[in-house]
C-alpha cells in the first residue's frame, strides 16, 4: 500500500479497484472528487451534490472500493469506473428516472448490454455512436431496450417505431465531463 497526500488527511492507495475501468488503474477518489465532476453547473451547492453521493452509495448504486464506512475518520473511496456510473446515474435522474425505483436496474441494463461503455476506451472516442439510448415499450413499463448509436441511426430507430417512449443521453457530453478537469468548490 502507498500513502497519497489528500491535504489534510492522508488516503490510502488500494491497488486492486474492483469497480475501475476494465484494465485501468486508477487513484481513488473521495465522494467530494465526483461530486465536482457531476454536479449540475456551477451554481448548483457542493453539499447537495455530495449528499447525493452518499444517498447513491447507501442504495447500491455507487459501489465503493472497500468498505462504505470505514471508520476511523477515513473517508469513502470510489474508483474512476465509479465516476463514470455517477454521470450516468445523474443523466438518468435529469431524464426523470426515479434514482431508488428505477436507476439501478437501468444502469444494470445499460452494463449488461453495452458493456464496453464501462472500458477505459470509453474516455477516448472511438465511433460515431455517441448517444446512449434508452427504449420504454410503454410510459408505464421498465426500460427494456439499450443501444448506442449516432444521431442519424438514433432517427432510423425511431422509425422504426420499436418504442413509444426513449430516453437519449448525450455521451460526448459525459466524456467532456469524464476527461475535463473538475471544478473547485468556489467557482
Amino acid at each position: 500500500m502507498d500513502w497519497i497526500d489528500k491535504g489534510y488527511s492522508y488516503a490510502i492507495l488500494i491497488t486492486d479497484l474492483t469497480n475501475s475501468y476494465e484494465g485501468h488503474q486508477t487513484v481513488p477518489l473521495l465522494a467530494s472528487d465526483i461530486a465536482r465532476r457531476v454536479r449540475r453547473g456551477k451554481h448548483e451547492d457542493l453539499v447537495r451534490v455530495l449528499n447525493r453521493i452518499r444517498n447513491w452509495t447507501k442504495f447500491g448504486l455507487l459501489k465503493p472500493v472497500g468498505e462504505i464506512h470505514p471508520g476511523g475518520g477515513r473517508a469513502c473511496q470510489y474508483s474512476e469506473g465509479a465516476l463514470l456510473d455517477a454521470m450516468i446515474i445523474q443523466e438518468l435522474v435529469n431524464a426523470g428516472l426515479s434514482a431508488v425505483s428505477e436507476v439501478g436496474q437501468v444502469l444494470e441494463l445499460i452494463k449488461s448490454k453495452v458493456p464496453r461503455l464501462f472500458t477505459s476506451s470509453f474516455a477516448k472516442r472511438e465511433s460515431d455512436q455517441t448517444l446512449l439510448i434508452l427504449g420504454k415499450v410503454y410510459s408505464g413499463s421498465n426500460v427494456t431496450n439499450v443501444w448506442l448509436r449516432s444521431p442519424a441511426g438514433f432517427a432510423e430507430l425511431h422509425a422504426k417505431r420499436l418504442c413509444s417512449l426513449y430516453y437519449v443521453i448525450d455521451l460526448e457530453k459525459i466524456r467532456e465531463r469524464l476527461n475535463a478537469e473538475p471544478e473547485g468548490e468556489g467557482e
